[in-house]
């Protein structure tokens, strides 16, 4: 390989190089976009009353389990869903989730799939068999259709991210007020 050639190879990979670094640029700019809207989101939901609910679905008797490998969701979304008056227990990882949920006896366990390491899906099955009557939100990042309806099909509601809080805070009062409902018809 002459000299012009791999100055030429050089370029090429460089521009490359370039090109990537600028996609993952562009990528953190738009995930910090979405941080600060959820910010936003959440200073304008704790200027706000809390939500009247009724005493079945109130948020202070109910546990929540989140589980999220994303530092930021985390503290985000427990933050808001303290406001709101639930109790909520944060896990970073698949691998410790089911020891946690057996040790706090969450309500409901929300699933981030969208973590680099731990697949949430086995998970969601797992703690689907522990807790058969459990309520299980999947928050999913891109993916396969199927996958989505995968999870659709064993009862757990799925909530593409990014997501915006009170939509997840909707999807968690659906998921409480539905039980209620079953629960008073089996009376």
């Amino acid at each position: 390989m002459n000299t012009a050639q791999k100055m030429s190879d050089l370029k090429a990979a460089l521009a490359a190089r370039e090109m990537e670094l600028r996609r993952q640029t562009v990528a953190a700019m738009k995930l910090r976009l979405i941080a600060e809207r959820d910010r936003r989101i959440i200073t304008k939901h704790l200027s706000l009353p809390r939500q009247n609910m009724s005493p079945a679905t109130s948020p202070s008797t109910r546990t929540i389990l989140l589980v999220s490998a994303d530092t930021e969701l985390r503290s985000v979304a427990r933050s808001f869903l303290e406001h709101v008056g639930f109790n909520v227990v944060i896990c970073a990882d698949a691998s410790r989730a089911e020891h946690t949920f057996a040790a706090c006896r969450a309500d409901l366990v929300i699933i981030d799939d969208s973590g680099p390491v731990d697949p949430a899906l086995p998970l969601a099955r797992t703690i689907s068999r522990i807790g058969q009557d459990l309520h299980i939100i999947v928050l999913r990042g891109p993916g396969t259709s199927e996958e989505a309806s995968d999870c659709r099909k064993r009862g757990w509601a799925v909530l593409p991210k990014p997501c915006v809080l009170p939509s997840l805070l909707e999807m968690i009062q659906r998921a409480f007020d539905s039980e209620q409902e079953f629960n008073s018809a089996a009376h």
